[in-house]
């Protein structure tokens, strides 16, 4: 980008052209296994990529944000992303209980205003939570989320993940990124998943 600033512009019209685009942040020390640095960079909603006066201006306010935080670092990278239309819900999953690590999905999401970000940027939230041994025929309208975060689980093994995701009218499920958890209890307590499912099972054979 430093040097060849055109040639870049160039690619991302002939990749995208004519639909919109998201210009996201990607610093050295954004999503690492010990800090999340999540909403820290400037990242660029809803942008034209038949503009490249629009590219351009959105590509450097990514990059200014990584010089005013203090981590103006040659390795910090620029993601560009096909925005995805139709959305009709949208959130953050973890999957795992930030505060004790226990075993859950937390969906974090918003099914009214058709925005990709509402939850990240806390306008909107809805929450439910579902047990990693939840019976397949109670997930519901949940099912097919669920069946993309055990696709997710399965390629980042043994790694509890936060990930932005929406869902469009045809039902597509789209992952837009996905970051490892860094919260101290997780690491502590994701080791006695078979206890706590022990302990289920137990009270359901009671009740």
């Amino acid at each position: 980008w430093t040097q060849d600033p055109q040639k870049i512009l160039k690619e991302i019209t002939e990749k995208f052209s004519p639909k919109k685009i998201v210009v996201r942040s990607s610093a050295i020390n954004e999503d690492t296994m010990t800090e999340s640095n999540a909403g820290v960079y400037t990242s660029v909603i809803d942008v034209s990529s038949l503009e490249e006066e629009q590219i351009k201006n959105s590509i450097n306010k990514v990059i200014d944000s990584y010089t005013t935080k203090g981590t103006s670092n040659k390795s910090n990278q620029v993601l560009i992303q096909k925005k995805v239309e139709d959305v009709i819900l949208s959130g953050v999953i973890f999957t795992r209980e930030n505060e004790n690590g226990a075993p859950y999905y937390l969906i974090n999401y918003d099914d009214r205003t058709g925005s990709t970000n509402s939850v990240t940027n806390g306008t909107e939230n809805k929450i439910v939570k579902i047990s990693y041994f939840a019976d397949r025929e109670n997930l519901q309208k949940w099912e097919k989320l669920v069946d993309a975060i055990n696709e997710a689980e399965k390629v980042i093994p043994g790694i509890p993940l936060d990930i932005e995701f929406a869902i469009t009218k045809d039902e597509k499920i789209h992952f837009f990124q996905i970051r490892p958890i860094t919260t101290k209890a997780i690491l502590e307590f994701s080791n006695i998943d078979y206890k706590i499912k022990r302990q289920i099972n137990r009270i359901k054979q009671k009740y």
